[in-house]
C-alpha cells in the first residue's frame, strides 16, 4: 500500500511539474537611440524642460531605447569632455512594448557648481558588441 502511495505523489509531482509554464525573458535589445527628454533645478521649482538652471541642483532625464552598458547602467553626463559626477534623482522609468522592456528613462542629479553656460552632454553605450557610443546634447544656461 505505501508503494501504491509513493508511486502516486511521484507521478503527481511529475505530472504537475511538466504543466507548470516556463519562464523565458526577451533577447537584451541593441541600444537605438539616446535622447534629453528634460532638465530642470530647484531654482526653477524643478520644472521639466527649463534650460534656464539656479540654484543647487540640477536634474537631467535621459531616455535610452535599448540596453546600456555599464555597472550600474546609465548614461554619463559631460560637459566639454569632462565628466560631471551624478547621482539617481528618482526610480527609473521602463518604456515597454507589450511584455517586453525596450528602453529606460534615467533621472540623474547633479550639481550646478559642476556645470556652466553652454552644452551638456549625454552618452552612453551600447551593451552588445561593437559597443558603439551614442550621444545627445542640451545647451544650457547657468545662472
Amino acid at each position: 500500500m505505501k508503494k501504491l502511495y509513493g508511486l502516486s505523489f511521484t507521478l503527481i509531482l511529475v505530472f504537475a511539474l511538466f504543466l507548470i509554464p516556463s519562464a523565458s525573458a526577451a533577447p537584451v535589445p541593441h541600444l537605438t537611440s539616446i535622447q534629453i527628454v528634460g532638465i530642470t533645478s530647484d531654482g526653477a521649482n524643478n520644472v521639466w524642460s527649463n534650460s534656464n538652471l539656479s540654484g543647487t541642483q540640477g536634474v537631467i532625464a535621459v531616455k535610452c531605447i535599448g540596453t546600456i552598458l555599464g555597472s550600474p547602467p546609465r548614461p554619463t553626463i559631460t560637459q566639454n569632455g569632462v565628466f560631471i559626477p551624478t547621482t539617481q534623482y528618482q526610480p527609473n522609468e521602463y518604456i515597454t512594448q507589450g511584455n517586453n522592456v525596450i528602453g529606460t528613462i534615467y533621472y540623474r542629479a547633479f550639481n550646478l557648481s559642476d556645470v556652466s553656460t553652454g552644452s551638456l552632454t549625454a552618452s552612453a553605450q551600447d551593451y552588445h558588441a561593437p559597443n558603439k557610443t551614442y550621444t545627445t546634447s542640451i545647451n544650457i544656461k547657468v545662472q
